[in-house]
């Protein structure tokens, strides 16, 4: 299914029904992308200047460390948004890079279009509103996460809510989520699922 086909089908999924009049006003600034796996899609030093729908795939964010090492904050995976809306808003450079840990696809909205439909659009507007809201609180979930130091409790999380993530995400990003070197990462695996 191609990436708009998706987008339609998760705006039916949450009972809303864009008139056709309405989806035809914005539908031709709306633009199917694709990203190889370990792509950046919006670069920390950049000013973000869209907002993506997930249709496949799984992207992250976070940055780099000044020892050059990744850190990962969290996870999208399909029928999220995914942007640094912040960066958009304000007009300045983003906190963190986007990237593709699997294959991609996604539907770009530009950001002054889903702007104008998050305040404006009638039914289009009212689906931006309740996905923005799911991604501002799974936004909240993943920081909460990353606060707590008990490496069971954050794996138990991605496990419970996340399981698409923990079966397409490479173990390495995984460890990377979890404040673990991939080989600590392995030996904390074969504990858990001894105890389990």
């Amino acid at each position: 299914m191609e990436p708009i086909a998706i987008l339609r089908s998760d705006i039916s999924r949450l009972n809303i029904d864009i008139p056709a009049k309405e989806w035809a006003q914005f539908e031709h600034q709306l633009e199917e992308r694709f990203y190889p796996k370990k792509s950046i899609i919006f670069s920390q030093v950049s000013i973000c200047s869209e907002v993506l729908f997930i249709a496949g795939g799984i992207t992250a964010s976070g940055f780099v460390t000044e020892d050059g090492n990744p850190m990962i904050n969290r996870f999208f995976q399909k029928n999220n948004l995914c942007s640094n809306i912040v960066s958009a808003v304000t007009n300045s450079m983003a906190s963190d890079n986007v990237f593709a840990i699997t294959t991609t696809s996604a539907v770009s909205i530009p950001y002054e279009l889903f702007y104008e439909c998050y305040l404006r659009s009638g039914k289009f507007g009212e689906y931006l509103r309740i996905k923005l809201l799911h991604t501002l609180l799974e936004d909240k979930d993943f920081l909460s996460i990353k606060t707590i130091s008990d490496t069971t409790v954050k794996y138990r999380f991605l496990a419970d809510k996340y399981r698409e993530i923990l079966a397409l995400v490479p173990q390495k990003d995984i460890a990377n989520f979890l404040g673990l070197t991939p080989e600590g990462f392995s030996r904390f695996l074969r504990k858990y699922h001894c105890n389990s």
